[in-house]
């Protein structure tokens, strides 16, 4: 059996995004204006006021949010790195 040539090019994440404790994040979002819309077992699920097409969800576990993980939710959220840090407490 033969590999295919063709692979899946790992994600290239910002140096700058940090692992962060999941309180951590969810508080940051609130600190930026962030809502939270429910929880649904282990995650936190939230929006922005002003614009409901922004929604994504935090996973609330014990050990800290993957860099790769955190990356995806700040461009689903549509805010940037450093608007993020900014806000962070």
């Amino acid at each position: 059996m033969s590999r295919s040539s063709t692979s899946i090019a790992p994600l290239r994440v910002d140096p700058r995004v940090p692992a962060l404790k999941p309180r951590r994040v969810s508080r940051t979002f609130r600190n930026a204006g962030y809502i939270l819309d429910h929880v649904e077992g282990s995650h936190y699920y939230f929006t922005y006021p002003t614009d409901r097409s922004v929604h994504f969800s935090v996973p609330d576990h014990s050990r800290d949010i993957k860099r790769s993980t955190l990356a995806k939710i700040l461009k689903q959220a549509r805010i940037s790195l450093d608007e993020f840090l900014r806000h962070d407490p």
